[in-house]
């Protein structure tokens, strides 16, 4: 006579008793929980519809109990595939690399160089090759997302499991969404080397998407014109490259900005401190445009219609320079005299969580 598995028979009891009679969470119970077979673990959840109060906070620490359990096959395959020949560890490899040359660009990107010609084409080199580090880390990002990255996401199943029944257990169940990656950065929250890893993949992504946004965005602004989108675009390009936040066209900003260019046009001067008192600074012209931000810089440039010309003016000169590479800014003006005269203005402001679309934002002029 064949002797039924004892977490059959409990399953039998916890399954059918749990509506007229109390739920018994013990050892057995746990260890169903535990279990790496899908339908052990769905035996104790089937109990969990009809529980006391009392029962349900038994239950919800057993789940949490088994969630801890299951994180730590979790964590181990992270570690595995960090230390290992994958796409994953090609990733990290490169993320190192290409933070390593980004590093010490920045530093000479906010270094006075007192305009010294070989130091700014040096300079340019620099840029150059963590631009081609930057893109050869977007292609093993690629391929980690969709190789070992993936299969570390679809690890993280069970844990996502078990975290439902907990939502359905604490009445959140309704507003309960799946998110893979954020279940795997808890996994490994332990251990910060791995949590740095994982989320390593997360921020570039991060900074990909602000930086898509912000083309969609100056994209769409119908009053701009060409030479500012081109502008913002080649900046924003080289933000990207070490890791700043793109910049949003705004139009007072760049109304600011224009009129500033134009008024040294019209009035024959070149300077930031501009004749006519109301426009003195540039924190003035950006008031005085209703700027509903914070103006943080300005460069002015004269010499070319060519708004990349004003851009190379601004990068082989050290105090411009630093003000194009200003880290906490997330909002530029730019805009030309009609002839030779740039003005180019930085700053920040709070902008919508995401970018409108272009008919979107032809109506919020």
């Amino acid at each position: 006579m064949r002797i039924p598995h004892p977490f059959l028979l409990l399953s039998a009891f916890v399954a059918f008793a749990c509506p007229v009679g109390a739920v018994e969470f013990n050892d057995a119970t746990l260890a169903l929980l535990k279990s790496n077979n899908r339908s052990d673990r769905a035996r104790v959840y089937a109990s969990m519809a009809h529980l006391t109060p009392e029962e349900t906070t038994l239950g919800v620490r057993q789940l949490r109990e088994a969630w801890d359990f299951h994180k730590a096959a979790v964590a181990r395959a992270v570690m595995d595939a960090a230390a290992g020949q994958n796409s994953w560890g090609t990733f990290l490899k490169e993320r190192e690399e290409w933070r390593t040359g980004v590093e010490a660009l920045l530093k000479d990107i906010h270094t006075d160089w007192h305009k010294d010609p070989k130091k700014i084409a040096e300079l340019t080199r620099d840029m150059d090759r963590c631009a081609k580090l930057r893109e050869r880390l977007r292609r093993a990002a690629d391929t980690a997302e969709k190789g070992d990255f993936a299969r570390l996401l679809a690890s993280c199943a069970t844990l996502i499991e078990i975290d439902q029944q907990v939502a359905n257990a604490t009445a959140t169940g309704s507003t309960f969404k799946p998110n893979a990656p954020a279940t795997l950065l808890r996994a490994v929250a332990e251990f910060p080397e791995m949590s740095t890893k994982v989320k390593g993949l997360a921020d570039f992504r991060a900074a990909e998407n602000k930086y898509s946004e912000a083309e969609t965005w100056n994209a769409a602004q119908r009053w701009a014109g060409a030479d500012q989108k081109r502008f913002a675009t080649v900046l924003n390009q080289h933000r990207l490259v070490v890791a700043y936040q793109p910049l949003r066209l705004d139009e007072k900003l760049c109304a600011a900005s224009t009129g500033h260019s134009v008024e040294m046009v019209q009035m024959k001067y070149f300077s930031h401190e501009s004749p006519v008192p109301e426009n003195k600074t540039f924190g003035d012209r950006a008031k005085n445009a209703a700027f509903d931000g914070f103006a943080s810089g300005e460069c002015i440039f004269a010499g070319s219609r060519s708004a990349d010309a004003a851009y190379g003016a601004w990068w082989a000169s050290d105090g411009h320079r630093f003000i194009m590479f200003m880290e906490g800014a997330n909002t530029m003006g730019i805009g030309a005299g009609g002839t030779e005269s740039w003005t180019f203005n930085t700053g920040s402001k709070t902008w919508p969580a995401a970018a409108p679309t272009a008919a979107a934002a032809s109506t919020t002029r």
